[in-house]
């Protein structure tokens, strides 16, 4: 109905325009070509809100607490010397394995797993590390000592060590004073057949190291060589994301894209293979592989993973807050260092770099740009114009529904005043007509309506009134009264 109603009054606005000067033709072109402009403009402004353009700011802050430090030793300098990877052919990365000492493997007893095996391979932390910043730091069985607390985690190929501070060891202290006044922050002792390991910081855990997986979260690292002395410098940096619609972001703050990974793959090489590999994270209910041809299994149900499809597979993110320790120094010849004995002094940078994301054009810039492109485009505010809209609804409103309104409670009074020829179907003069009539004169017109009638009319009675009157025809009503005089609505409504 209202779409009606809007129709019928474009068509009377353009039937006046027909007649219209050019001029007036101009500005409605103008004006559209200016509406036409300014939606052009908020649907441009909406693409770059789909796109969610991100800008980063870069600050400094003081340094929380200490990192992880992690003491990594590689694990074939005994038992596993035949456990080395190869370049495949197929791909850059270092697998499959090439297992030569097949023989001595079987020879193992790993039926409680694979994992004292591994450890077997390299010298245990309270023989590694002898001192840490001039204090006894080996720890004890449960891995406990007086700076910290000591875990083992296996690698691919490496064991580490990973020292978690309780607040004793403080990386600063070394940066207060000059090198060699307080003796070495880490003092370690690698076997022969260990001529090198490596130190990592990191925030938290390891992802598999050594694997494919993660290379690209793999934390930086920094080679300690036998017989030198190493002077490193920590960097530390902190990236802050957003999380949209396009880039969602782990809220996890403890897990990297790296673990989601590696869990992910020990999951799926555990689920093929039947065991899980002794440097699995994921799949704990899974046994570990007791023997060689177990390990095979597993290793080639790695192999055998698309890693192409892991990242759908997977739907690993990246994390929304990432900290990250960056390793970078220098070393040189320790004259007269025992066998096997390597310093190492670690420097702390006091502040740390921030790098945060906000976005370009969220919601409020959106809406401001598109308000303000509306008003300089024409002339009017976008409050304006969404009252100028409300009060077009108002008025489609009232013109559709107003009228069905009005002659509903017409009809309702006729009913309640006993007036029938109010009903519908009879003309709009007709209540005009039969209303307010004097008792005695009920077959006459109202003199206040029908005012066309002339003075010697309104001064004859109404019986010769009704017979100048032509006969009443079908449609006309008889009028309840005394007189009982036949009138005819058409009569009463156009007389004159």
């Amino acid at each position: 109905m209202w779409c009606f109603a809007l129709a019928t009054a474009a068509r009377w606005r353009l039937r006046a325009l027909a007649h219209a000067p050019p001029s007036t033709w101009l500005r409605i072109g103008a004006v559209l070509a200016l509406i036409a402009y300014a939606l052009f403009e908020c649907f441009r402004l909406r693409r770059l809100y789909d796109r969610e353009l991100v800008s980063t700011g870069f600050h400094e802050e003081p340094v929380g607490p200490p990192p992880l430090l992690s003491v990594c030793v590689p694990a074939w300098g005994g038992r596993l010397l035949g456990l080395r990877p190869v370049p495949s052919a197929d791909d850059s990365t270092q697998w499959p394995l090439l297992l030569e000492r097949e023989d001595d493997w079987r020879r193992l007893n790993v039926s409680a797993g694979l994992t004292p095996l591994w450890l077997a391979t390299v010298p245990p932390v309270h023989q590694l590390v002898v001192s840490c910043n001039g204090q006894r730091c080996a720890p004890g069985e449960d891995g406990a000592s007086p700076l910290g607390v000591w875990t083992t985690q296996l690698g691919f190929d490496v064991v580490c060590f990973t020292l978690r501070p309780n607040g004793s060891l403080d990386y600063d202290s070394v940066l207060d004073v000059s090198y060699g006044q307080r003796g070495p922050l880490l003092h370690l002792q690698l076997p022969p057949e260990l001529p090198w390991a490596t130190l990592k910081l990191h925030f938290g855990p390891l992802a598999d190291l050594g694997g494919p997986q993660s290379q690209d979260d793999a934390p930086h690292s920094f080679r300690l060589e036998a017989g030198r002395w190493h002077r490193v410098v920590a960097e530390e940096t902190e990236t802050q994301r957003l999380q949209l619609w396009r880039r969602p972001c782990q809220p996890t703050p403890a897990d990297s894209r790296g673990l989601c990974v590696e869990r992910c793959v020990g999951r799926l090489s555990s689920a093929a293979a039947g065991c899980r590999l002794p440097w699995t994270l994921a799949a704990r209910e899974v046994p570990e592989c007791s023997n060689f041809a177990a390990l095979r299994r597993a290793l080639w149900a790695v192999k055998a993973l698309d890693w192409r499809a892991l990242e759908h597979r997977c739907r690993c993110l990246d994390p929304c807050l990432e900290r990250r320790v960056a390793l970078h120094g220098r070393h040189g010849r320790w004259k007269g260092a025992p066998a096997g004995r390597l310093l190492v002094q670690l420097r702390r940078q006091d502040r740390a770099s921030i790098s945060t994301e906000q976005l370009v054009m969220g919601l409020e810039e959106t809406a401001a740009a598109a308000c303000g492109m509306i008003s300089l485009l024409l002339g009017v505010s976008a409050v304006a114009a969404l009252d100028w809209l409300i009060d077009l609804g108002r008025r489609i409103v009232t013109v559709t529904c107003g009228q069905t309104d009005s002659k509903e409670k017409e009809v309702d009074a006729a009913d309640r005043h006993g007036r029938p020829h109010l009903r519908r179907g009879w003309p709009a003069g007709a209540e005009a007509a039969t209303s307010d009539r004097p008792s005695g004169h009920q077959g006459l017109p109202r003199r206040a309506t029908v005012g066309a009638l002339s003075e010697a009319e309104r001064q004859e009675p109404a019986a010769a009134l009704a017979q100048k009157r032509p006969p009443r025809s079908a449609g006309t009503a008889r009028v309840a009264g005394p007189a009982r005089v036949p009138e005819t609505l058409d009569i009463l409504v156009h007389r004159g």
